[in-house]
């Protein structure tokens, strides 16, 4: 089974890279429920650009999964709609199969799309999004990849900071 060190890996190295710039921009961390459920870091680096990691399970009736993703994500106001934001975006990730039936698991390396509507509160330093992440998995299903078009999910972030020092 792969270390739990190396899945938190991707988390460490953005929160490392991030932690001196965090005047310039802000960041949030919640949750994602969904395709996987996971725990949600996102790091702003202006209004418009972003980077998210995020840890996921997913369990299902024989088998189950644990995954790290990475995202950069681009988002643009919807300007009738003060607060909304659409976003797209694309990144890695690495996904660790284990099997009720098999002491064996199968460890696959993905690459996602993303596309999905965030809503900043006003008052509030939440933020609320959706979206849906269209994923190809590489090497899955003996050595042919494959394609999954059934995950994303719904994430609730608390924002640490809602000004960005560049305004």
């Amino acid at each position: 089974m792969i270390r739990l060190r190396y899945l938190l890996l991707p988390v460490f190295l953005l929160v490392a890279l991030t932690a001196d710039a965090q005047k310039s921009f802000r960041s949030a961390v919640g949750v994602r429920v969904g395709a996987p459920s996971a725990v949600s870091y996102k790091a702003y680096f202006n209004e418009r650009h972003a980077a998210e990691v995020y840890v996921g399970y997913r369990g299902y009736d024989v088998s189950r999964y644990i995954s790290v993703n990475a995202a950069y994500l681009s988002h643009q106001q919807i300007e009738s709609l003060r607060g909304l934001n659409y976003y797209y975006g694309a990144g890695p990730g690495i996904r660790r199969w284990s099997y009720d039936h098999s002491e064996t698991g199968a460890t696959v390396v993905t690459a996602s799309a993303y596309l999905g509507l965030e809503y900043n509160f006003e008052n509030v330093p939440v933020s609320v999004s959706a979206d849906w992440v269209p994923t190809y998995f590489f090497g899955r299903n003996g050595n042919r990849g494959s394609f999954g078009y059934d995950l994303g999910g719904i994430a609730v972030r608390y924002r640490f900071s809602d000004a960005y020092e560049d305004d």
